[in-house]
């Protein structure tokens, strides 16, 4: 994963632009000065005092990074009253840091007066609230689609295998990123609303009860050992899996949670 998480940056524009002022020192720092005072503003309109503006200048042209840097639990529990809980306060938050990052290249390329044909590179990078907002969005999805399945067939048992092959990978990420993090608040916090997403799997496939039951599906499957080996295989990895991650995040939940004065 990439290494613009691992200061809790909240949102980042990057800019490439071929343009001479690079080595014009004096035009440079009036730049950085004009931009931080523009972003700072919107920044703390956006997450609140406690943030901070920062810009990096590359040579070859014009590369720049302008980064939004802040504590994501703090932002995240202030805003969770408003937005009505962790998921729809990242979800904001994550629209709010691309529009930022959005802004960033425009005002640049506007108090550099670069042309279109002088921008080889312009990108809008996901912060921390971007990322995470993609990890709550995918576990959304594989939650919804195990919750459809009915007795599976041979092909729906393979589809299910990748689902839960998905849920191993997807934890891998969501693991990667909060150990990046830099703060304890924000790891604890972030994992907190992880481990509250990973509570709402159900605690069994739907075709578990089915199987039990004398349906024409149910003998069907039941007729098959290898198929209903495999199924029974399945539905405990899957088990297993959502089991493991629950205890994972909430593990680092108490590890780094602020203990109370």
């Amino acid at each position: 994963m990439a290494n613009y998480i691992d200061k809790e940056i909240l949102s980042e524009a990057y800019s490439h632009f071929e343009i001479d002022i690079f080595n014009d020192k004096e035009a440079l720092a009036k730049l950085e000065k004009d931009l931080t005072s523009y972003f700072l503003e919107r920044a703390e309109y956006v997450f609140g005092k406690g943030v901070r503006v920062e810009i990096e200048f590359e040579e070859g042209s014009l590369r720049t990074k302008i980064k939004i840097v802040g504590s994501a639990a703090l932002i995240i529990y202030g805003l969770m009253a408003d937005f009505g809980g962790f998921t729809q306060t990242v979800g904001q938050l994550a629209k709010e840091s691309t529009v930022l990052a959005q802004n960033a290249n425009f005002e640049l390329a506007f108090r550099t007066k670069a042309a279109y044909c002088e921008k080889i590179s312009v990108e809008k990078r996901r912060g921390v609230f971007g990322k995470t907002n993609d990890l709550l969005a995918e576990l959304d999805f594989i939650r919804n689609s195990i919750s459809r399945y009915g007795i599976p067939t041979p092909a729906v048992l393979e589809d299910f295998h990748s689902l839960v092959n998905r849920l191993y990978s997807w934890h891998n990420k969501a693991a990667n990123m909060i150990t990046k993090l830099e703060s304890e608040e924000s790891k604890a916090c972030i994992s907190a609303g992880l481990l509250e997403e990973l509570e709402k799997f159900p605690a069994s496939v739907p075709w578990e009860d089915e199987l039990k039951t004398e349906s024409f599906r149910a003998l069907i499957l039941r007729s098959d050992p290898d198929l209903a080996g495999s199924v029974a295989t399945e539905v405990l990895r899957m088990k297993e899996i959502v089991k493991f991650m629950r205890r994972h995040y909430k593990d680092i939940v108490e590890q780094y949670a602020p203990v109370p004065a």
